[in-house]
């Protein structure tokens, strides 16, 4: 169930033998209640066989500097995830006035994303080797949230615009990249 302030999770079902609340907060051995489904599982590679996956849930939301989750077994098992307040959100994510004055400045910013983007496209790259310039995990990350909005404020542009997925496909600085570029330098 999805709260303003929470998202709670339950289960009509309760923690495998010998596996303790306070166990999820930490890594430990895996203790699966269902094994078959969880070997399917492992072999499908969407899980594996370490027992971090709540510790993991822990750590991310301390990362993001929200509450610690509650984990609970009473009638079933209840794991309760917190939200930042409506208040906190715009504290963090500031929106800008509308204003009536005419303005020479670009209208959207480049995020930080974007400028470590600029840093370091100084040559044609792929995907891949902007992902690995860049040090990132996820390559989905490096598409949307670094060439994508490059691309859409018109600071990088595809090789091939016509065909997004070409084999061959690299990314470069525009002119608009290369000035802005300049002027930051």
């Amino acid at each position: 169930m999805l709260f303003p302030d929470r998202l709670e999770v339950l289960n009509p079902g309760s923690l495998p033998f010998g596996l303790t609340i306070e166990k999820l907060y930490r890594a430990r051995k895996s203790i699966p209640a269902n094994p078959l489904i969880a070997e399917s599982l492992y072999l499908y590679g969407i899980i594996e066989r370490m027992g971090t996956g709540t510790e993991d849930i822990v750590n991310a939301c301390t990362e993001k500097g929200l509450r610690r989750p509650e984990f609970t077994q009473d009638s079933g098992f209840e794991a309760v995830l917190y939200r930042r307040s409506q208040v906190e959100y715009e504290a963090m994510h500031p929106t800008t006035q509308p204003t009536t004055q005419p303005t020479t400045q670009p209208t959207t910013q480049p995020t930080v994303q974007v400028r470590k983007l600029l840093e370091i496209l100084e040559v044609e790259m792929s995907t891949e080797e902007i992902q690995e310039k860049l040090a990132l995990s996820s390559k989905k990350n490096t598409r949307i949230n670094y060439i994508q909005a490059a691309i859409e404020q018109e600071l990088v542009e595809p090789l091939y615009p016509n065909n997004p997925h070409h084999p061959q496909q690299k990314y470069r600085m525009t002119q608009k990249g290369r000035a802005l570029k300049v002027g930051d330098a």
